[in-house]
């Protein structure tokens, strides 16, 4: 695992507070709800064979993985229905 940013405690701690019993990816999968993050990701290819709502569960699993320090081949053995 790596070490957490220094901002991010606090970010923690705060959100916590907020909404204590609120898991991230939750917090991940409103925001994107709200703001549709997800749709200014770019695949390297000039198509994409990934539908949208595969593609947008699969990026926030990623960042699901990566924010909480699970990583994402321990997120990738989870079932969570995606490979």
């Amino acid at each position: 695992p790596q070490d957490l940013p220094t901002n991010l405690t606090f970010l923690h701690q705060e959100i916590r507070q907020l909404w204590p019993n609120v898991p991230l990816i939750d917090i991940l999968k409103e925001v994107d709800l709200r703001v549709e993050f997800t749709k200014n990701f770019e695949g390297l290819g000039a198509h994409s064979t990934i539908p949208k709502d595969k593609l947008q569960k699969r990026l926030l699993l990623c960042l699901y993985g990566l924010g909480s320090n699970i990583g994402l081949k321990r997120l990738a053995t989870s079932h969570t229905g995606e490979s």
